[in-house]
Parts: structure tokens; sequence; C-alpha cells
């Protein structure tokens, strides 16, 4: 999603249903992070060590989230909108 998020930056405008679509994108995310939560001790070795496999698949859905966070935030600000207004530049 990373790709699609700088990218939609670039542009600075969002059409709505392309920013419906992104976000329900993460609620899918979500509802997978959710998933994986509860699978998590199925990815366990059989041997009982650390589950690294688990901990891999829970901090990628985590991480994905996280860089998700900013365009939700922003969806939510602009949600009467035709279209969404994004930052184009980042004063750091």
């Amino acid at each position: 999603m990373l790709p699609q998020l700088w990218m939609l930056s670039k542009i600075g405008e969002v059409e709505a249903l392309t920013s419906h679509f992104v976000v329900l994108s993460v609620l899918s995310r979500v509802c997978s992070l959710i998933f994986w939560y509860r699978g998590f001790g199925e990815l366990r070795p059989l041997n009982g060590g650390f589950n690294l496999p688990g901990l891999g698949v829970m901090g990628a859905h985590v991480m994905q989230l996280l860089l998700s966070c900013d365009f939700v935030w922003l969806y939510l600000r602009n949600f009467r909108r035709t279209r969404m207004a994004l930052p184009t530049s980042w004063n750091v």
C-alpha cells in the first residue's frame, strides 16, 4: 500500500471513490490483523521454540497499518468533500 499512498501524495487531491477504496483496504488489513492475532499460536514451531513466523506476520500487519494511519486521519478530516486534499510537501 505504501507505493499507492506515495503516488496519491504526489497528486495532491484524491477522488472520493479512490479515497473510499484506500480506507476500505485499510479496514481489510485491520480485519486481517485480528485474524492473525487470533491465529498467532498456530504459527509457533512444533518444537515449542520462539514464534518468529508469528511475530513476522504480526509485525508486517502493524507496520502497514501504522503507515496508512496518516491517510485515514486525512480521510476522516475531509469526509464531506468530493475531493480529498492531501499535503504535497513535508516540512521537516
